[in-house]
């Protein structure tokens, strides 16, 4: 193994990735079934998040919020549609990734209307 003091390029040679490794933040046990409960009181439970929008969907099909007929988008989608464009996503939008607070008040917003 070459040293510290022989630089960067030569510590870069001849080396093998040994090791891949993947952390799940598991849901808290309870949250499927708040889902199941709001849903069943008639509330449209939608997840708005700064997650990646793969992270998201994965979290939001555990816990019983995005369907297979339900919408996931970006926040940055989202604010490039027009208002009435928003609108018309608004009855299958389930989950908004990567938004921005301005993002969110234009969600609450348009669900006002």
């Amino acid at each position: 193994i070459p040293s510290i003091e022989q630089g960067s390029e030569d510590l870069e040679q001849d080396m093998s990735l040994v090791c891949v490794l993947g952390i799940e933040d598991p849901l808290r046990v309870e949250v499927s079934q708040a889902v199941r409960d709001c849903q069943g009181a008639g509330i449209v439970v939608r997840m708005v998040t700064g997650d990646n929008v793969l992270t998201a969907k994965n979290i939001a099909k555990k816990c019983g919020i995005l369907t297979d007929d339900g919408t996931a988008i970006e926040g940055p989608q989202f604010a490039a549609m027009s208002a009435n464009e928003q609108m018309d996503i608004l009855p299958r939008l389930q989950v908004m990734a990567r938004c921005s607070p301005m993002d969110k008040l234009t969600l609450v917003k348009r669900l006002k209307e």
